[in-house]
């Protein structure tokens, strides 16, 4: 296969891994920054979401302590009531709390529990509940001994009422009249044989747990509310469910819900709140249900992702098309380089072409002329170099006459003796032998040169025909014999002719 096809082959190969390569490494730089752009935007929505569920829940822990503590100073109020006034009956007692328990409807009832003999079961006046307050012995203890309000933990009302806890007030009979705030610091010390009796309050747990969230969007989120110093079968207060927007109270029922994954807020507490029930420490956590949880609602990020993966695809099919059309663009000036290219060559081509005619010409016409030369110079050289044998031969002659003369005439006259001194005969004698000698060579010089320099030009000899390669060697260097001579600026050149034996060459 031709090189240059080779090559051609390679270079366009060469140029197409190239623009696959480019559009390659954009595509790859592209999906990387979409990736890179949709993880931030995803780490963005997932903080915001945890500062989103860390913001619903301090708002619900904090409805709940909120309505809690607005009950439990009601209670402390009824307490200080009853304190201050001894043997109050129902009709007051419905008078002073009445209105309180309309506001807050998660306080289901105020009572007052006078004191009673190792606290037998009873009921009371104030509340129609059968309350069987026996097994809350301990906390009306605790509430006696710490003389400070007590909360229980989970209690089940009867008669279908819903769960709830209560709380218990100790009242005193140091308290003086008047004097609304019993449990003051500086108040004397109270004793337990001084104890009155106690100021009860019910608060039902799913009201409060209702109120806290009935102005919080929980979509997809479930509220789990426990008591953390109850016995772990017993920690169960309530429960939101998201799906059917329904609190449980029932612990039977909420061991058949899905409770749903531990959520994560940003203070790193698992979104955990504990709220502070008096005595008792309940536990607020928020699970997420498996919508939430849904990579669909990561929609931001995902559309960042879909989008930088668009924008990669469409940068990548442009950078191709712009490759595409400069490859074209430099197939069409390689085109036209190797046009040029080709056209240079032709023009060079026929330059040299050009010049080797006139070459041809001119060394036609030097042929022309050195022939002519040759033959104009041959002809006189000829009668020249023919006639110098027989001048030799003559210039001979007339010398032996001569001498004859001078042997057989001794004295000659004075004439011929003067003209003979001034010709100086016998220099004369001696050297026309050796001019005529000079002369021959010097011709035989010419008829060599004027032989080479035909042979050089062979204007009759243009057919094929067998030469000796060696004549011509000589003929060459017999016109060269002038440049072989030293010269101001090198020495003379020695020609070495060491010919072997060749056979007549076809030219």
């Amino acid at each position: 296969m031709n090189p240059n096809k080779l090559l051609n082959l390679a270079t366009s190969a060469l140029l197409v891994y190239r623009r696959y390569i480019q559009a390659g490494l954009t595509l790859c730089a592209g999906f990387g920054l979409s990736a890179i752009a949709s993880s931030v935007a995803y780490n963005w929505e997932y903080k915001f979401m945890q500062a989103e569920l860390q913001d619903r829940l301090d708002k619900i822990a904090t409805d709940i302590q909120r309505d809690v503590s607005g009950n439990l100073e009601i209670i402390r109020a009824a307490g200080a009531f009853y304190s201050v006034f001894d043997g109050v009956k129902k009709p007051e007692m419905k008078t002073f709390v009445g209105p309180a328990l309309y506001r807050h409807p998660s306080l289901k009832a105020i009572a007052w529990l006078p004191r009673v003999s190792d606290y037998p079961q009873f009921l009371t006046e104030e509340i129609d509940l059968s309350l069987d307050l026996t097994a809350n012995r301990v906390a009306l203890e605790n509430a006696t001994k710490r003389q400070e309000i007590i909360a229980t933990d989970r209690q089940k009302l009867p008669s279908q009422n819903p769960p709830s806890f209560f709380v218990f007030l100790p009242i005193f009979s140091q308290t003086s009249p008047g004097d609304t705030a019993p449990f003051s610091e500086n108040l004397p010390a109270k004793r337990t044989e001084n104890l009155k009796g106690f100021t009860m309050g019910i608060l039902l747990i799913d009201a409060i747990f209702k109120s806290a969230l009935q102005e919080t969007q929980l979509n997809f989120v479930n509220v789990y509310l426990q008591d953390a110093m109850a016995p772990e079968a017993e920690r169960f207060l309530a429960f939101y469910e998201a799906k059917t927007k329904r609190i449980v109270t029932d612990e039977n029922i909420k061991n058949t819900l899905d409770i749903g994954e531990r959520a994560y807020c940003p203070d790193g507490s698992s979104c955990t709140r504990i709220l502070n029930i008096e005595n008792r420490r309940w536990l607020l956590q928020l699970r997420l249900t498996p919508e939430y949880i849904n990579p669909l609602r990561f929609w931001r990020s995902l559309t960042v992702l879909i989008l930088g993966i668009i924008l990669s695809l469409a940068v990548t099919l442009y950078l191709m098309s712009l490759l595409n059309y400069t490859d074209k663009l430099e197939q069409v000036a390689a085109e036209r380089t190797a046009k040029s290219q080709q056209l240079e060559q032709t023009l060079q081509e026929l330059q040299q072409t050009q010049t080797q005619l006139i070459q041809q010409e001119k060394m036609s016409s030097l042929g022309l002329l050195v022939a002519g030369v040759a033959h104009e110079v041959n002809n006189p050289i000829s009668f020249i170099y023919g006639n110098i044998q027989h001048a030799s031969a003559y210039s001979r002659d007339l010398l032996e006459l001569v001498k004859l003369y001078q042997k057989h005439y001794s004295y000659p006259p004075s004439e011929i003796s003067k003209y003979l001194e001034n010709i100086d005969f016998d220099f004369l004698s001696k050297d026309l032998p050796q001019l005529l000698s000079s002369m021959k060579i010097g011709a035989d010089r010419i008829v060599q040169i004027v032989k080479s320099l035909r042979n050089f030009s062979r204007l009759d000899e243009s057919e094929m025909k067998p030469v000796n390669i060696h004549e011509g060697i000589d003929s060459t260097l017999l016109i060269l014999q002038s440049r072989l001579k030293a010269t101001a600026h090198r020495p003379a050149i020695e020609i070495v002719k060491n010919y072997s034996h060749l056979p007549l060459v076809e030219c």
